[in-house]
């Protein structure tokens, strides 16, 4: 349980809106006596001041920014969460598959394809978060699974294997080379990855790190179809899964290179919530079929 109520934080971002707490209390239908009022309880409640006047105005304090940055994911989430229920209500059933940095779906159409033979009422649906958002949107229930490599940070969520892949460096045409590439040659690219920050199991732990060797230059890109596209034009070089970037190397856009001195082997995975994963084991053997068949 939290210490404020939902109306508190939609008073937070009614006073952020209009930067007075009579027109704030006026959007949300309160007197200024109510709107008073919750302010002064929302603060004995946390102990903490969330306001300050500045003028005739009134301004958030930091300590409310912050829990204001939060409520306006929360009423997102809720918003989302409601309409949902109000479609699922109404409608055939939905599958909503999120997708974070690895958003090259290619395989999406294969999947389509299956579940509309297998399941034809089924809707499918996909919803674009950012890649730290996707456990709490299955968690949450916004989201039913997404298709990523396993690792540490996702261990706590049900998930079913699907296929072994492996890293490989994604260089322009241009830096095609018959030789496999050593971490030094990264240590002299523009390297273009999803974070500044390493990832336990992949290419900063596991290749990086035992060379002693890290990129000269780290550009964040948190999308696997923009990273492509940007070592394409000769932006810089990355490494990303093999299935990712297969397609592309095979069109002649980008080129492929194994590491060394040996592979990084990953293992992809669905994963979903519990509920989908305990109840929906045809729906989920469908689309897991169909993606392997794709890979």
């Amino acid at each position: 349980m939290t210490y404020l109520d939902r109306r508190h934080y939609q008073l937070l971002i009614a006073v952020r809106r209009h930067g007075q707490l009579s027109a704030a209390a006026t959007s949300l239908g309160l007197t200024q006596p109510a709107a008073s009022h919750q302010v002064r309880e929302a603060e004995r409640r946390l102990g903490i001041r969330l306001f300050d006047r500045v003028g005739r105005g009134i301004r958030l304090t930091e300590a409310a920014e912050r829990l204001l940055e939060a409520a306006l994911y929360a009423e997102d989430t809720l918003k989302t969460a409601e309409a949902d229920a109000i479609q699922l209500h109404r409608t055939s059933p939905v599958l909503r598959i999120a997708v974070g940095h690895y958003d090259h779906v290619h395989w999406l159409p294969a999947a389509a394809a299956a579940l509309s033979k297998e399941h034809g009422a089924l809707k499918l649906e996909l919803v674009r978060l950012a890649n730290h958002d996707l456990q709490s949107a299955i968690n949450a229930g916004s989201a039913d699974l997404f298709l990523s490599p396993r690792s540490p940070e996702l261990e706590n969520l049900p998930s079913i294997p699907l296929f072994q892949d492996r890293l490989v460096g994604v260089v322009p045409l241009s830096g095609q080379t018959d030789t496999p590439l050593q971490a030094e040659f990264f240590g002299r690219q523009r390297y273009l990855a999803f974070s500044y920050h390493p990832a336990h199991g992949f290419e900063y732990e596991r290749f990086f790190s035992p060379a002693g060797v890290w990129p000269r230059e780290i550009v964040r890109i948190e999308s696997t179809s923009a990273i492509i596209e940007l070592v394409a034009a000769g932006f810089g070089a990355s490494i990303l899964p093999a299935w990712c970037v297969t397609q592309d190397a095979a069109l002649r856009r980008v080129a492929l290179g194994e590491l060394a001195p040996e592979p990084i082997h990953i293992t992809w995975h669905v994963f979903g919530r519990s509920k989908l994963m305990e109840g929906n084991a045809s729906i989920l053997n469908t689309l897991a079929s169909a993606i392997r068949s794709e890979a």
